[in-house]
């Protein structure tokens, strides 16, 4: 009886552990699957509104074609035409943010060298123009990078340093040239942002938590990119 009641047991801990082990697969395996398929019915929706027939690109990044090598114009041209941008009334100066840490950026996305440019920590960076707190009004600048064909890696202009606001922005925007630079480093700065003003609620209360409010400011343009099938970002994943 004793023998018989130990093979029972046996036999249904393997199947617990079978049934937990196809579970795992399902979450693991199905997930991306089902992202994937999601992904393809959002690029399937754009090349019908494009009257494409499924053999043209889309973008250059269906060419992979390095984003150092793409024009700035030809960049902004994979972003949504409307966008709803990231807007609220904001602390005084709160764009103006002293960097947390050394921010590199480089000539290709590969740490490993010797960085191409660096602004120090310490150094005043203008987060974004609109004094009304529009994190997206700069796309391909600052936090909100385009997202690179390596995970961890993104392409964009560099902070113009110093507070600047109106024309005074725009020109020094123009000097600011393109470089990768990683997505954690940019993190960072988005959630030194966050501990600096997360006692003021009103201000960020519509972002869930800390977590939501970088992703939002570093990721956006990963979403976009995904919900119009253009691109299905590696920092997605």
């Amino acid at each position: 009886m004793e023998k018989r009641s130990r093979k029972k047991w046996v036999i249904l801990s393997c199947v617990a552990v079978v049934l937990i082990a196809a579970v795992l697969v399902g979450f693991f395996v199905g997930k991306p699957l089902l992202r994937q398929r999601e992904f393809e019915e959002n690029r399937k929706v754009q090349m019908e509104l494009r009257n494409l027939d499924g053999t043209e690109p889309l973008s250059f990044y269906d060419e992979k074609t390095p984003l150092s090598q793409v024009e700035p114009n030809e960049l902004t041209k994979v972003l949504p035409q409307a966008m709803a941008a990231i807007g609220y009334i904001q602390p005084e100066n709160a764009r103006f943010l002293e960097l947390p840490e050394d921010l590199h950026y480089y000539a290709q996305p590969d740490a490993s060298g010797e960085p191409a440019a660096t602004i120090p920590k310490g150094t005043i960076v203008t987060l974004y123009e609109a004094s009304e707190g529009y994190f997206d009004s700069n796309m391909g600048y600052g936090l909100g990078c385009y997202p690179d064909y390596q995970q961890g890696w993104r392409y964009g202009q560099m902070f113009v340093t110093e507070a600047k606001e109106g024309d005074a922005f725009y020109q020094a925007l123009e000097d600011c040239p393109y470089y990768y630079v990683q997505t954690k480093d940019l993190e960072t700065i988005a959630a030194a942002f966050y501990d600096l003003h997360k006692e003021d609620t009103d201000y960020l209360k519509q972002f869930q938590n800390k977590d939501d409010f970088v992703y939002r400011c570093v990721r956006i343009v990963d979403q976009y990119l995904w919900n119009d099938g253009i691109f299905a970002s590696p920092d997605l994943s």
